[in-house]
């Protein structure tokens, strides 16, 4: 019996880890960078203090999280009060960072572009994955950048290892166009099994 407590409890231990590595707000470093001067910075999750600090600097005025709701996300709650009261605007929306986003959120992100006030700061919880997906996309689609300086949004610069999250270049890749995206992209693709989460459905 003692023998199996302790592998046991090893993997308890390393399925909590994992967990609060996941929801947290830790992360490498602050992973901030321009996309575009003036217009459109890129961040890992920030705590209340550098949050502030960025608005003010940068004069953020739309903020995009790609990490959910902050009610539904573990120790960063704090971050929509301090949005509100800076009068920042404010989206979130959950991105997975292994696989490809849904049309729907795609085009939300793209409508986001196209209607709310710059600069915007894009975050998610390293800054990394997510973050550099929707920068690249926003190089690409927005800014008319070819594939190559799209995707250098994607490096190690800014901590992305592109064999662990291949989804998130494949997508900057795969995206067309502006309509390609708001019209034609169909994640029931046969070419994209491999980058689907296993809950969507297809008709």
């Amino acid at each position: 019996m003692k023998k199996l407590i302790y592998p046991i409890s090893f993997i308890i231990f390393i399925l909590f880890a994992a967990y609060i590595y996941k929801t947290s707000v830790w992360r490498i470093s602050q992973n901030f960078d321009v996309v575009e001067p003036n217009r459109v910075y890129r961040s890992a999750q920030l705590d209340e203090k550098e949050l502030v600090e960025i608005i003010d600097k940068y004069q953020i005025k739309t903020v995009i999280s790609l990490r959910g709701s902050p009610q539904k996300t573990m120790f960063y709650e704090a971050e929509e009060p301090i949005i509100f009261k800076k009068g920042v605007h404010y989206e979130y929306m959950m991105l997975s960072d292994d696989h490809f986003p849904e049309p729907l959120l795609i085009q939300h992100i793209l409508d986001i572009f196209s209607t709310k006030q710059y600069p915007m700061l894009i975050h998610c919880r390293v800054g990394a994955d997510r973050t550099g997906m929707i920068a690249g996309i926003y190089q690409k689609i927005i800014n008319k950048k070819s594939l190559e300086e799209s995707l250098e949004q994607l490096t190690f610069r800014n901590w992305h290892v592109q064999f662990l999250h291949p989804a998130m270049s494949a997508f900057v890749r795969e995206a067309k166009d502006y309509d390609w995206l708001m019209k034609d992209y169909d994640l029931c693709n046969p070419a994209y099994a491999a980058y689907r989460k296993p809950e969507y459905v297809c008709p």
